[in-house]
């Protein structure tokens, strides 16, 4: 009977893995909430990533949500409703990414601004039509007039609508991505060459990460419509949600924050060499300070012979230094790095 009793206590497969992704959710929507108080407070992360962790973080309450009535009380009202709104935030904080990887590209390696508010209409659009079909959608199941999803013409439109905008992001991606990994590994190098190139790894692996996800999730919505049969519960939810979700989000999170990191450390090593060649052309300033003033002591009294830049001095005309600060103050500036904002 104790054997009896421990195999009924022991959690379905389902239920381990409504778990684990409870865990792995609420520690990216921890780490969400986080950022954006940082952002708020230190103001220095851009709108793209504020919107990006906003987004990312209702994504996360949605479906947190919903991955625990789902997975103890089974399907409902509430689970159809936080799903569809769980998919709207999550396709628009990647669609933000995206946006933001077609803006870069355009602007670093096409120099054209034509394209950029082609694009904004595009995202707005978009994600403007996908909210109206899943609002719709919601709609229609609860108000009572239709009660089975599988098979009813707007359900069926709903699903195929995701798959559309799942193959168009996961396209986008894949080229976007490509393409800015092969022109920039093209670009001459600069200071910080091996950061960038590192950078442009992490873009490449992600690009074929996020391309693969997003169409396992489309293999997984095509399965019924194709085969007429439904996947068990654990696979179709890890398949077509937890993987396929949790894996770019961490990725482009990670992304986000490691090029943060990278950025910081560039600004702060060229601020170094600002300051390092500052110093030192305040040293050569005083060392020639002291030479000028020691060479007027030694011609002083004697003005048949004393040097025509300190008879200027003496009445006010020409320059003031002599050739010596000159010629090396002109070098001392030519010396420092150029400070580009990235």
């Amino acid at each position: 009977q104790g054997d009896t009793l421990a195999r009924e206590d022991d959690m379905s497969p389902l239920e381990l893995l409504g778990v684990a992704s409870l865990v792995l959710y609420g520690a990216l929507g921890i780490g969400c909430l986080i950022s954006i108080i940082i952002s708020i407070v230190d103001k220095k992360n851009s709108l793209v990533s504020i919107l990006f962790h906003l987004f990312l973080g209702l994504f996360v309450a949605a479906r947190l949500s919903w991955t625990v009535l789902r997975t103890w009380t089974g399907r409902t009202d509430f689970t159809f409703v936080m799903n569809r709104v769980g998919f709207n935030f999550f396709f628009t904080a990647f669609t933000l990414v995206l946006f933001y990887w077609a803006e870069t590209f355009h602007k670093n390696y096409i120099k054209t601004k034509s394209f950029l508010p082609k694009v904004k209409w595009m995202f707005i659009l978009t994600n403007v039509a996908l909210y109206l079909i899943q609002f719709a959608t919601v709609i229609v199941f609860l108000d009572g007039s239709s009660t089975e999803r599988e098979g009813n013409p707007l359900y069926e439109i709903n699903i195929y609508s995701q798959i559309a905008v799942l193959i168009l992001v996961s396209i986008s991606f894949f080229v976007y991505g490509i393409r800015l990994y092969v022109k920039g590994t093209q670009e001459d190098s600069s200071v910080a060459g091996n950061e960038r190139f590192r950078e442009l790894i992490k873009i490449f692996v992600c690009t074929l990460i996020f391309s693969a996800c997003f169409m396992v999730r489309v293999a997984m919505l095509l399965y019924r419509p194709i085969t007429g049969g439904m996947m068990p519960d654990d696979v179709f939810q890890a398949l077509n949600y937890y993987i396929p979700e949790l894996v770019p989000s961490v990725l482009q999170f990670i992304l986000i924050h490691t090029n943060q990191v990278s950025e910081e450390r560039a600004d702060e090593y060229i601020e170094k060499l600002y300051n390092d060649d500052m110093e030192a052309i305040e040293e050569d300033r005083q060392q020639n300070s002291w030479v000028s003033h020691q060479i007027y002591e030694d011609y002083e009294g004697d003005a048949k012979n004393k040097p025509s830049y300190l008879v200027q001095r003496e009445t006010g005309s020409g320059q003031e230094d002599s050739p010596i600060l000159t010629t090396r103050l002109s070098t001392s500036y030519d010396s420092i790095p150029p400070y580009t904002d990235r």
